[in-house]
């Protein structure tokens, strides 16, 4: 699995006579699936690899805002629900009605 710094140009130059992953070095987790008839974007997250949109219906700019989307919708859902953050303390503590705790 190639890395390498993608670019609108490098995106379009991208043949490939079967699936093949390039990823992006700028944005560590996000890159662009070529295959004969078609370019992809994908995160990988959490193991799993997840389609952002395809090019060149979407730009690189669009597809690295959803990548980040993504990446900070997932944080978020691991800090709720980790009982221990402090963060989701408070959250949980807002959501039943409950005062935060006031800082000293």
């Amino acid at each position: 699995m190639p890395k390498t710094t993608l670019s609108d140009l490098k995106i379009r130059a991208l043949k490939s006579d079967r699936q093949q992953d390039f990823w992006d070095s700028k944005t560590p987790g996000s890159g662009v699936r070529v295959s004969p008839r078609s370019k992809t974007f994908i995160a990988n997250r959490g193991g799993t690899r997840k389609t952002l949109g395809h090019y060149p219906a979407i730009s690189l700019q669009e597809a690295r805002r959803r990548f980040f989307a993504l990446k900070a919708l997932t944080l978020t859902r691991a800090a709720l629900k980790s009982p221990s953050s402090r963060l989701a303390a408070s959250f949980w503590r807002r959501i039943d009605g409950k005062p935060a705790r006031e800082k000293k």
